[in-house]
């Protein structure tokens, strides 16, 4: 917000550090890397080269910390990647069986060697297939896999595929439900307390959000 009321250049600087961090920390906050400094140009006045200096040196901060460790990476597994998790998650939200509005499911149930997955015996099967590729799960082999299997369930289903993209931005703006959901699955006493800790957590996200 500094940065676009006309800070200068050390704010600027702050910026492209944090936004660089959170990169590395969480990969999908990239596109704040390039987001917050286009909205500072859009939104200053001034000349270009005014309006323009700090947030390159932004981008070329932040970028600097994620090309850092993308040379590290190489040299670690003599591939251009930032990690090897990306590809399986957008594969959990993006594959025939992949709920419609729950689109974490995968992510977080019916991992192998869950009961849970013998209802999805196709989806079993992939990811049995996929592990049992060079470097496991988490390989670079997995991670191509993964990315393929993915694209090609997008771009046979482009209207699924905007659905459950709908259905993820509908999410997150969802409040936790998680306390609710575990007393629930508990059933019997601890189920009748359900009405009162989804109030509590609905208030505590309005609460943090506001």
């Amino acid at each position: 917000v500094r940065c676009m009321k006309g800070a200068g250049l050390g704010e600027y600087a702050v910026m492209g550090i944090a936004a660089g961090s959170m990169a590395l920390v969480r990969p999908s906050a990239q596109p704040i890397l390039v987001l917050l400094p286009l909205a500072s140009v859009l939104v200053r006045r001034g000349s270009w080269r005014r309006r323009l200096m700090g947030p390159v040196l932004c981008v070329v901060l932040g970028g600097g910390f994620v090309f850092g460790w993308m040379v590290r990476a190489h040299q670690l597994s003599g591939a251009w990647i930032i990690n090897t998790s990306n590809a399986v998650n957008l594969y959990y939200g993006n594959n025939p069986w992949a709920p419609m509005y729950r689109t974490w499911y995968f992510g977080s149930h019916a991992k192998l060697g869950d009961p849970a997955i013998l209802k999805y015996p196709g989806y079993e099967k992939v990811l049995t297939e996929v592990s049992e590729l060079p470097g496991g799960y988490t390989g670079l082999a997995a991670n191509h896999r993964f990315e393929q299997l993915a694209i090609e369930d997008i771009v046979h289903h482009p209207g699924v595929f905007l659905l459950r993209t709908s259905n993820r931005v509908r999410c997150y703006f969802g409040f936790d439900t998680f306390t609710s959901s575990n007393l629930h699955a508990f059933g019997g006493r601890a189920a009748k307390l359900v009405p009162f800790t989804l109030l509590l957590e609905a208030a505590t996200y309005l609460c943090l959000a506001g």
